[in-house]
């Protein structure tokens, strides 16, 4: 089974077209959690939005599994992923780091450089040269 593991971030048209053309059979979308059923800040119910509408459309192709993590936190971030990864065990698994938080960027980053997973960083509008150039060279010395 072909996992493919992306954050939401808020651009959501980066998000469905990278997934569609990696053809996968499941997308795990790693997103941020509430605390106690508030929100940290009124951009968090844009996530939510933004989250809801991945899913559904996400869902009329592939199955998706959304993994909730505290986006300011590195452990919890690489915890939560490596969980995953274990929960699916035996999976062909993809990174792809071009959307979210830079700290949820880099605990990916982490996380497939240390599995030994493919990483990707899907090219938008205005996205930061800088990280790219990163992420090619990483490729290129086969991280």
């Amino acid at each position: 089974m072909k996992v493919y593991i992306i954050p939401t971030g808020w651009d959501r048209e980066l998000v469905i077209k990278t997934v569609f053309k990696a053809g996968v059979d499941k997308v795990c979308l790693i997103s941020v959690y509430r605390k106690k059923d508030h929100n940290y800040s009124p951009a968090d119910k844009v996530t939510e939005k933004v989250n809801d509408y991945l899913i559904k459309s996400l869902g009329n192709f592939t199955k998706v599994d959304i993994l909730n993590v505290n986006y300011i936190d590195f452990k919890d971030i690489v915890t939560q992923i490596n969980h995953y990864l274990k929960e699916n065990e035996g999976s062909d698994f993809c990174i792809n780091i071009s959307t979210g938080s830079h700290m949820v960027a880099a605990a990916l980053m982490f996380v497939a450089y240390m599995n030994n997973i493919d990483l990707e960083y899907s090219v938008g509008e205005n996205h930061n040269p800088k990280i790219m150039k990163m992420v090619f060279l990483l490729k290129k010395k086969n991280y």
